[in-house]
């Protein structure tokens, strides 16, 4: 290396340590500030908006006190005790005033903190929480300002503590071990749905006993009780003026040796949720609502009749045209209009779907106002000894979807438009002319 050049990396050195040398800095901004560990026995948030969030902690966890009474959310009491079961660290990074409004650091814009220790009534610590930094993808920090107006940047996200109040509390209604629910009794303005399980299927108990039941609405009625989520909270209703006193429903579940109690009610589209014995009244979604008292259309199995494939013989398709194809052992041929074996791959579908036919739902409406008192079109399906007969009504105004019933059954449902026309196939359809 060059005399010259040595010369000239001496010297920049020499300005280097002389310009840290001689930088003043506020020793109270650059040294690193540590919130130390106590063991807490309340939290207070106080929010831009003032609203008072008050976290005790009690040896079955953490309750909020303020601004309601209510249960903290399980993932707020972990990220409470992962955050202050240690002290906090902060960087050694310096926060110019100036900085101060950009980074939340303000009574208007800032949540303030403090932390008091088990049994007292002065906090050991007082803090504002400011605005979250992502340093990457997995690691956050916030902006703090201690009592003593010093900004921060803790060496880990406290994002969580600026949250409204609503955010804090537990949504959770209902939480109980699916294996347990054997008994749902479902009270409405329609009367008493009652559902037992004695082994591995639900058996309705009543107002059908024995009535086949839908699975899937079953199953997601149970999933329900077992682990019921609000979406949020109605602190500001009523219950006499929505409906839940007295509830206008009512759904009662045997959980191992417990029995829960829940009060339903809707307004609109709103819907309203509260567990007897507590004053939480909770809204969930209509869907959920709904989904707590199905009525017996719903619960209704879909396939409204199960016909034994195999022992159907003739099948006549009486519409636009009368096509009547029998059974000839693997095969089925078609009598009339025209003596000739039918496609089995558009045939044997069919009958599939005959045999268990599956529809969208039941419909509460007359025979005359679905088109069956005198249906134009009909599916006559014949076994040994037995004669099945599927009527279809008009359709649906503005839909496909046609009004159908089994003539042996006095229930009247809908069929989707594409499956319609595919029971109601033509001559054409079947074979080859």
């Amino acid at each position: 290396m060059k005399r010259g050049t040595v010369i000239a990396l001496v010297a920049l050195v020499l300005v280097l340590i002389a310009f840290f040398a001689t930088r003043k800095y506020d020793s109270d901004t650059v040294q690193p500030y540590v919130i130390k560990h106590v063991e807490l026995g309340r939290i207070e948030l106080t929010r831009p908006d003032n609203e008072l969030v008050i976290l005790e902690k009690l040896d079955s966890g953490w309750l909020m006190t303020a601004p309601v009474k209510a249960v903290v959310s399980e993932p707020i009491q972990k990220e409470l005790d992962a955050v202050f079961a240690t002290e906090i660290r902060t960087d050694d990074f310096r926060v110019s005033k100036a900085k101060l409004e950009t980074y939340d650091l303000t009574d208007t814009t800032g949540t303030r903190v403090a932390l008091f220790p088990k049994g007292a009534t002065v906090p050991a610590v007082k803090f504002l929480v400011g605005r979250e930094m992502r340093i990457n993808e997995r690691v956050r920090r916030s902006f703090i300002q201690t009592d003593r107006g010093k900004a921060y940047r803790a060496q880990r996200s406290l994002e969580f503590l600026r949250k409204p109040a609503e955010s804090f509390r537990s949504k959770t209604i209902l939480a109980n071990d699916r294996r347990e629910i054997s008994n749902i009794k479902i009270t409405t303005a329609d009367g008493v749905v009652e559902l037992v399980k004695p082994a591995e299927e639900w058996k309705m108990v009543s107002p059908e006993p024995g009535m086949r039941l839908e699975k899937e609405v079953v199953e997601g009625l149970v999933a329900l009780l077992a682990n019921l989520q609000a979406s949020g909270f109605g602190d500001d209703k009523n219950p006499a003026q929505i409906g839940l006193d007295p509830p206008r429903a009512t759904v009662v579940a045997q959980v191992g040796q417990a029995e829960i109690v829940l009060d339903l009610t809707h307004v609109g589209k709103d819907w309203y949720a509260r567990k007897r014995g507590d004053s939480v009244i909770y809204t969930i979604g209509s869907a959920t609502g709904n989904g707590l008292v199905p009525d017996l259309k719903s619960l209704r199995d879909r396939v409204p009749l199960v016909l034994d494939r195999p022992a159907i013989q003739t099948i006549e398709f009486m519409g636009a045209e009368k096509i009547i194809v029998t059974r000839n052992g693997e095969s089925w041929t078609m009598l009339r209009p025209s003596k000739k074996e039918v496609k089995l791959e558009v045939f044997v579908p069919i009958v599939t779907t005959l045999a268990a036919l599956r529809i969208a739902r039941y419909e509460d409406v007359s025979l005359e106002e679905a088109g069956l008192d005198m249906p134009k079109e009909r599916i006559i399906l014949r076994s040994k000894g037995v004669k099945s007969e599927l009527l279809f009504g008009s359709m649906r105004e503005g839909r496909n979807d046609r009004y159908a019933k089994w003539a042996s059954l006095p229930l009247i449902f809908i069929i989707p438009g594409n499956v319609a026309e595919r029971l109601l196939p033509t001559t054409k359809d079947l074979i080859d002319i």
